[in-house]
């Protein structure tokens, strides 16, 4: 929930990634889903561009 890196945190604790999601998964919290999201849209509009309101309307 912190935003570190589940391996950098695994590799912390001694863990495995496996092991690290096996016993952490419970507390990750649904709330950072929206923050995750939020970071793959962003990198989608880095790569693919948006679509013009004439391109939108040709599909």
């Amino acid at each position: 929930m912190s935003g570190a890196r589940p391996a950098f945190l695994a590799k912390q604790l001694g863990h495995s990634l496996h092991m690290f999601f096996e016993v952490y998964a419970d507390w990750i919290n649904d709330t950072d889903d929206d923050r995750e999201m939020d970071k793959i849209e962003e990198s989608l509009g880095k790569t693919i561009p948006e679509l013009t309101p004439k391109e939108k309307a040709a599909q």
